[in-house]
C-alpha cells in the first residue's frame, strides 16, 4: 500500500519581520537556494524534501534522489541549514521552494521558502518597485510606492 503523504503548507508573504529570499537566474545558469530545515538542529538529509509552489499554486515534491545526471541536488550545509542546487534552470523552475523535514507521515516546514525566479532579459538598470498597503485619510486603502 503506498504511503501517502499528508502536509499543510502556509504560504507566508515577505513582509514586516518575516524574512524572504530571492534568487533570479538566467535560463541555461546554475542556481542555489538556501532554506532552514530545522528549528533546532538535527536536520538530516535523508528526512529533507523540497517541494515548489508554482505561479498557479500547485505543488510539487522535487525529487533529489534521483540518478545522475540529476538536475535537482539537495546538500546540508550545517545542523539546521540545507541547500537545493538546479542546474541549468529553465523556466518552469521559476516558483517558491520550501524544504521540510519528512517525519513519519508528514512534511514539517520551518522555512518561509526561497522564491527563484527564471529570466533571459537582463539589463545594467533593473529596477525593483515594492508596494506598500497603507490606510490613507478616512481608513480607505491606498498604495505608497
Amino acid at each position: 500500500m503506498p504511503q501517502v503523504l499528508h502536509f499543510i503548507l502556509f504560504a507566508l508573504s515577505c513582509t514586516g519581520s518575516v524574512s524572504c529570499s530571492i534568487v533570479f537566474a538566467r535560463a541555461g545558469e546554475n542556481a542555489t537556494l538556501s532554506c532552514r530545515c530545522s528549528k533546532d538542529g538535527g536536520c538530516y538529509d535523508e528526512l529533507v524534501r523540497w517541494v515548489r509552489m508554482n505561479s498557479n499554486e500547485t505543488l510539487q515534491i522535487i525529487d533529489t534522489k534521483c540518478e545522475s545526471p540529476c538536475r535537482f541536488t539537495s546538500k546540508r550545509t550545517d545542523d539546521i541549514w540545507v541547500t537545493l542546487t538546479v542546474l541549468h534552470v529553465e523556466s518552469g523552475d521559476s516558483g517558491r521552494y520550501y524544504c521540510g523535514e519528512h517525519l513519519s507521515s508528514y512534511l514539517q516546514f520551518t522555512d518561509n521558502g526561497t522564491v527563484l525566479t527564471v529570466g533571459d532579459v537582463w539589463t545594467d538598470s533593473s529596477e525593483l518597485h515594492l508596494l506598500n498597503e497603507w490606510m490613507g485619510e478616512g481608513g480607505s486603502p491606498e498604495l505608497d510606492w
